[in-house]
This record gives structure tokens, C-alpha cells and sequence, in this order.
């Protein structure tokens, strides 16, 4: 199995990664999602899943839905259904604003 992991989620809490871990089964990974919106930078992959991920990386669309859903329907990945106690694990941030934001709540701290 292999975790793919974001550096942008910097709510990303160690028990929610070993819920996934135990999701997951031989051969069988696990993404999550909410709202029909899959994660595919927080997920564990099978190892044999490892060619198909290279194609999709390599090709133009960047979107990896795409890739997620092939997986699915290969049976080498199943969805996690995140609970709304878990959604701020996905909070994202990508701008030295949004650090700055989220460094004057007091949930960061």
C-alpha cells in the first residue's frame, strides 16, 4: 500500500490516516470523499494500482478524478466516507494569506 499524502492540509490529524489504513484490504485502497467530491491526495493506493496511477500522472489532465474512478472500477479502490467531525482535516491552503488566516484562529494554535 502506498499513502499519498498533500502537503497543503495542514489539519491532517494521524488517527484519521490509520481509519483509512484500516479501510483498506489486500490489493484494495482507500480515498476519501464528502459531498461526492473524492480526495485523491489523501489516500492509500495498492501497490498494483502503481502503473495505472503513472499513466494518469503522466498524461495532460491533471484532474485526478478521472484516475480515481478507474480504480474504482477495477475494484482496486473503494470511497471512505469522511463525517462532517472530519471535513476540517481537508482544509487547504495553498497561499501565504490563507496560512496567515488560519494561523490567527485559535483551532490552529
Amino acid at each position: 500500500m502506498i499513502l499519498v499524502l498533500a502537503m497543503d492540509l495542514p489539519l491532517m490529524k494521524a488517527g484519521f490516516l490509520f481509519d483509512l489504513w484500516a479501510e483498506c484490504e489486500p490489493g484494495r485502497g482507500v480515498v476519501p470523499a464528502y459531498d461526492e467530491f473524492v480526495e485523491p491526495l489523501c489516500a492509500i493506493y495498492p501497490a498494483t494500482a502503481a502503473s495505472l496511477v503513472g499513466t494518469a500522472l503522466a498524461g495532460e489532465d491533471f484532474a485526478l478524478h478521472g484516475m480515481v474512478e478507474s480504480l474504482r472500477s477495477r475494484q482496486l479502490l473503494q470511497v471512505f466516507p469522511v463525517s462532517a467531525e472530519d471535513r476540517p482535516f481537508f482544509l487547504n491552503l495553498n497561499t501565504p494569506a490563507e496560512l496567515s488566516s488560519l494561523q490567527t484562529r485559535s483551532q490552529f494554535r
